[in-house]
């Protein structure tokens, strides 16, 4: 059974970190973090390339120490190229290298939970959008490193001014506007730390360049400062003045190739897949004649839409305007023009498009320089405005340019799929140090047109340039691939190509092999070209052309999710399409665990996330950042007590504010049988037994699969391998062991309802009660495993006189048993560290939004839990 993965527009309800103060209107997307120093748990990060006619295989290694003394759990949103194919997923720690596996994306995040419950090694890669993903290490042992490495293989871009590839890497994410009313329902998913200081990490490269060069010419970079030495036929870069850069900016290398003449070649090979059988693939290049008859003139109408929001403030909107500028300037009178700014609101220069006339253009010019950046980015409404004018016959170019740097990429995506008249063409020029590339090649996409990224720092005549030549007649039209060796074809709508400029083309060919034939049409007639692709036994064993496949499939999936199709289907593929080939969507997930426990389950933990810094260029200010400040955790009487409650995201009723804790010591929580020994399993011999498990909530987020096994006893998660059986697979059905009698004296969970509710608030009356947060981690058999932070202040783990009670999204409460062998070991669990609760959920909660613990001797502990 495929389940949904945990983001989706269905689960609209926004989730607020409980651990910042919310912020009413605009979101954006971003909270700065002071004091960030030398102990940050990345240390180092390297990229190893190997790039030739124009697909590159990447290797990201990022080496991430633990310098605490308890075991470490980081998390790290990371910027990877969207068009890449995230391919590989390994980690390595003392000499042991684990290599990762791709999975649904639900059943990914309970296998990395468990592991870590057990005290393995672990490591996760989410897709929270093609270009930034969520990296977790869990379980880092007390001052060891570990090494992660991420595979992508990735397309180059051809700069048709200089015959030139280029390959451009991110290395900082910047915060994404997230509109205001919660309209993001993945917001925590994409709300980034960002340094307030710059980050001590550094980035090297070694790129090995295969392509012949022109001669006297080498790789150079408009980025950062190149080592350039010849390696054979090729060149191996790296890069200068010390071998490290900041990860502020992307870092971008040209190398310019003897251009292609009008030609079909194939790069093609076969792979091994994950459910046993074999693909043949290719790579096509098709390059349109380089100097074409030229065709009739066709008039121009161009649209210009401007981001001038915050972020775009100084060089990004400088860069902007002088790439607009020359747009405009490059129009002949029979050329009309259209011309609209956006950031919190649309303006428009003309109520409509006009002749560029002279007069005109001046006009328009003098209109640029005026633009001043500030205001949110409401990229939707420039995007409605701008396609509302066009005609449905109307054959017009419209050029959007933005930083891109908003979280509903998938609306906008979505209205050019369902609103652009089949003759327009929509193209995207990405402006800044750090462009969303998941929202810039979405548009490019669904619009035909072309993707363009400038830098700042970097010409602004080469990007009009390349536009320029993308917003004239294109040379080779109608593209179609066809043949006895073609099985399937990716990108499924093939765009035009223009003078010069190569295009990388995918298909999955017969095993037989045989002919392809691309055909299309150019200003004179028709044009055509043919290859031979060998049988599948003598196709060399290479996985790239396979990845590269799958992945402009998944782009195309995409495609046809914006422009309507159903969600329930494009997941179900994606699924599919990603456990077989092995790479990264939405839907499914990198995961690798090591074979062995590396640390004490039952200890306290810590947990870390790794800031962004904040892009070059960027201003903090400029994008409406602030401070993140802890919660408030000092104890509080009961009439002053401030609630922090959310309700679950699949909940349509508010919480209602929890009723006062019980007085502490007066009932002591019943404790559960550990299933496993003493040592890693915790204390054996405890008294107690849970209550019969309930079935589990349709309402839990999807990333924590529900149990197979409903009817399963107690397991004791971190027992160590010799001591207990490996844990079997969700979907087995082996028998679990009975749970042990309940003892005569254990006092049963108190009971619900209104009485109960009475009675403990009566109780609760004369207690204090403190405030920090949590996480529903998983549910297992008939066990919710939870994790909570202590926050400011430490906490006695005196389990055996404790009182625990959950609380669902309505205010509903049940005291629960604890399963003592699952949880973190009795004992004082110090500042800003992290502990486990496992408890035998209640038949009457489904899903838990609160809990309270009340500890012998010590104040009551709300906890408000996120769903993850």
């Amino acid at each position: 059974m495929i389940s949904t993965p945990y983001r989706t527009p269905a689960q609209s309800t926004p989730m607020v970190n409980p651990a910042y103060p919310s912020i009413s209107g605009p979101t954006p997307g971003g909270r700065l973090v002071p004091g960030v120093g030398a102990d940050l748990p990345l240390r180092a990060t390297s990229l190893r390339v190997e790039a030739a006619a124009g697909l590159a295989r990447v290797v990201l290694s990022q080496t991430f120490a633990n310098h605490h003394a308890e075991p470490l759990r980081v998390t790290y949103r990371l910027p990877l190229p969207a068009d890449g194919a995230v391919s590989g997923f390994a980690f390595t720690i003392g000499e042991r290298r684990v290599v990762g596996t791709v999975d649904e994306i639900g059943r990914a995040r309970e296998t990395f939970e468990r592991a870590i419950v057990e005290g393995r090694t672990a490591a996760l890669l989410e897709e929270e959008r093609s270009s930034l993903f969520t990296q977790e290490l869990g379980n880092v042992p007390p001052g060891a490193e570990v090494v992660a490495e991420i595979v992508i293989d990735q397309p180059l871009a051809w700069s048709t001014t200089e015959g030139a590839w280029e390959w451009r890497f991110p290395l900082a994410a910047a915060p994404r506007y997230l509109g205001a009313g919660g309209g993001v329902g993945d917001e925590r998913q994409v709300t980034l730390d960002v340094a307030e200081s710059d980050l001590p990490v550094r980035a090297s490269l070694e790129l090995d360049v295969r392509d012949a060069l022109t001669p006297g010419r080498s790789p150079e970079s408009p980025s950062h400062p190149l080592q350039v030495v010849a390696v054979g036929a090729g060149s191996r870069v790296t890069l200068g003045g010390g071998g490290g850069v900041a990860l502020d900016r992307d870092l971008v290398v040209r190398w310019p190739v003897a251009r292609p003449t009008a030609s079909v070649t194939f790069d093609a090979g076969r792979a091994a897949l994950a459910d046993g059988t074999t693909a043949c693939c290719a790579l096509l290049t098709v390059a349109p004649p380089l100097h074409p008859t030229a065709g009739p003139m066709v008039a121009r109408d161009l649209v210009l839409l401007l981001d001038t929001s915050g972020s775009m403030g100084g060089e990004p909107l400088a860069q902007a305007k002088r790439v607009a500028s020359a747009l405009v300037e490059s129009l002949l009178p029979s050329d009309t023009v259209e011309i609209l700014e956006f950031s919190t609101a649309t303006r428009r220069f003309l109520p409509k498009a006009e002749l560029a006339t002279p007069a005109l253009k001046a006009r328009a010019l003098a209109w640029l320089r005026s633009l001043e950046a500030g205001g949110g980015t409401e990229m939707l409404g420039g995007i409605t405005t701008a396609l509302a004018s066009l005609r449905p016959e109307a054959q017009r170019q419209v050029v959007v340019v933005t930083d891109g740097l908003i979280g509903f990429e998938s609306e906008v995506v979505g209205a050019i799929a369902r609103q652009l008249p089949r003759g327009s063409r929509v193209h995207a020029l990405g402006v800044g140090s750090s462009t969303n590339r998941t929202l810039l090649a979405g548009i490019a996409r669904v619009g035909a047109g072309i993707e363009v990224i400038l830098g700042l720092g970097e010409d602004p005549e080469r990007a009009a340039t390349r536009l320029l030549a993308h917003t004239v007649a294109p040379v080779l039209v109608d593209l179609t691939i066809e043949g006895e060796a073609l099985l399937e074809q990716a990108p499924a709508r093939l765009a035009d190509l223009y003078a010069g400029a190569p295009a990388r083309l995918t298909v999955r060919v017969r095993p037989e092999g045989g002919t392809l034939v691309v055909r299309g049409r150019t200003a004179t007639g028709s044009w055509e070209q043919a290859v031979t692709i060998p049988a599948g036994s003598s196709l060399p064993a290479a996985d790239a052309p396979a990845k590269r496949f799958a992945r402009e499939r998944v782009l195309d999936l995409e495609t046809d999710l914006s422009r309507g199709r159903a969600r329930a289907e494009v997941d179900a593929e994606l699924v599919a399409l990603g456990g077989r080939y092995q790479i990264s969507t939405r839907c499914t997930s990198w995961v690798a665990v090591s074979a062995a426990p590396t640390v004490d389950p039952t200890l306290p933990t810590r947990r870390e996330e790794v800031p962004q810094q904040l892009p070059h260029g960027m201003s903090a200010a400029g994008m409406g950042l602030r401070v993140a400040s802890p919660p408030p955790m000092q104890a509080m009487s009961v009439g002053r007590m401030i609630s922090l409650n959310i309700p679950h995201p699949a909940m349509a009723a508010p919480m209602a504010p929890p009723p006062p804790p019980p007085m502490p010591g007066r009932m002591p929580a019943r404790m559960a049988p550990s299933a496993g020994p003493a040592g890693f399993g915790g204390p054996p011999g405890m008294m107690g037994g849970p209550p019969p498990p309930p079935a589990a909530p349709a309402s839990m987020p999807s990333k924590r699969k529900e149990a197979a096994d409903e009817g399963r006893a107690e397991e004791s998660f971190g027992a160590p391998p010799e001591a207990k059986a490996a844990p079997a697979p969700a979907s087995s059905s082996a028998p679990a062991p009975e749970p042990a009698p309940a003892s005569e004296g254990a006092a049963p969970p108190a009971k619900g309802g209104l009485l109960g509710s009475i009675a403990r608030r009566v109780r609760g009356f004369f207690a204090s009660e403190r405030q920090t947060t949590g996480r529903f981690v998983f549910q297992q058999g008939g066990l919710w495993v939870l994790e909570i932070d202590t926050g400011a202040e430490a906490i006695d783990l005196a389990w055996e006189g404790a009182t625990i009670v959950v609380i669902d999204g309505a205010g509903h409460e049940e005291e629960v048993a604890i399963a003592l062998g699952s949880s973190t070991r009795p004992g004082v669990v110090g500042v800003g560290l992290t502990f486990r609760l496992a408890v035998h959920p209640p038949a009457s909660i489904a899903a838990p939004a609160s809990l309270r613990l009340v500890f012998p001797g010590g104040p009551a502990l709300l906890v408000t839990l996120a769903p993850r």
